[in-house]
């Protein structure tokens, strides 16, 4: 009997165009509105291994304005620059007619092989976004606990009884951003926390909480704001009772997800395995606005883009950094 080849039924243009789109269906933080696809009309696509964004820093409000005189002239002050650097993620992965081999029997193969394809990549994305927020929020990183930058309250506890989130710590923590406490859109949490807050019905729709009617539809709000539930935020567990995990609130667009280049599929057939193999590769660069990729390093892995030391903020104002972090059991 015939069997259906990768080659019967996939346009590799045509699927690249409707993984691509799939990505974006899938991607959380390009959904709520955390990741921008636009900062500054910087064009990468080019090519290269960075992604290098030069801006006027804001006006200096500290010194305050003048008093108009008749025999007094204003004192003009400098407008500083900075440059702000992401680094670009070079990225593949590939599957043989084995793993595909249900899809392939399927009604419309390449649509399904497409929604699937997206969905994978806009999880590994997802998860290069993470590591980047893990990185700068690291203990010694730009905005992490041993910075000067005041993003993170830590209130978790090695001994005694645990420190749940709470509301009082979650909005000490949008506080640490002072006048700018109001302006975050999302928060990002691990399943553990997110069902503390559920059972404690804290959130909009565990408010009038019914087990035979939940809905866990990722339209789930607390405070107000959008909830993203991931369980690659950090847990630490030096402790093994008393588990630390990192919930992250952010504005939106203060993320970057740059694409240098836009997925792309090829297949081709391996004689010696009598396998057909579909092979993708993407070329994206997950950053936050305002906090550097400091080394010449390229193409990162995930644990590299969740090191301290690869970042470094260059805004002249922590608050226009869009982001929070609390620590909590």
């Amino acid at each position: 009997m015939a069997t259906t080849k990768i080659s019967d039924v996939i346009v590799p243009e045509v699927l690249s165009s409707m993984a691509s789109a799939e990505i974006s269906n899938f991607l959380d933080f390009e959904k709520t509105g955390i990741l921008t696809s636009d900062y500054e009309n910087v064009d990468i696509r080019a090519g290269g291994n960075f992604a290098e964004v030069r801006f006027y820093n804001q006006l200096d409000e500290s010194t305050g304005d003048e008093v108009i005189e008749d025999d007094k002239s204003l004192t003009p002050e400098k407008i500083s620059t900075g440059k702000d650097i992401g680094v670009v993620c070079h990225r593949g992965k590939a599957w043989g007619s084995r793993d595909l081999a249900k899809i392939l029997s399927g009604d419309d193969p390449q649509k399904e092989i497409g929604k699937q394809i997206g969905k994978y990549w806009a999880k590994r994305i997802k998860a290069a976004c993470i590591a980047v927020l893990n990185g700068n929020f690291a203990a010694t990183g730009p905005l992490g606990t041993g910075a000067t930058s005041p993003h993170t309250l830590s209130v978790g506890v090695t001994t005694g009884t645990p420190v749940l989130f709470s509301h009082v710590f979650a909005t000490q923590t949008m506080n640490l951003l002072g006048d700018a406490m109001n302006d975050f859109d999302v928060i990002i949490m691990h399943s553990k926390v997110y069902m503390d807050l559920v059972n404690a019905k804290l959130t909009t729709w565990s408010l009038g909480f019914n087990p035979g009617n939940v809905n866990l539809d990722g339209q789930d709000k607390y405070l107000g704001k959008s909830i993203i539930v991931s369980d690659s935020v950090p847990v630490d567990v030096t402790v093994a009772a008393f588990p630390i995990y990192t919930t992250y609130f952010a504005k939106k667009g203060c993320m970057y997800l740059g694409r240098q280049r836009d997925l792309m599929t090829e297949t081709d057939r391996d004689i010696l395995a009598f396998e057909d193999v579909i092979s993708t590769n993407i070329h994206f660069v997950p950053h936050v606005k305002l906090s550097k990729w400091n080394t010449t390093d390229t193409n990162p892995t995930n644990t590299l883009l969740a090191t301290a030391t690869q970042w470094l903020s260059v805004a002249n104002d922590h608050k226009f950094i869009g982001l929070a972090a609390l620590l909590s059991n």
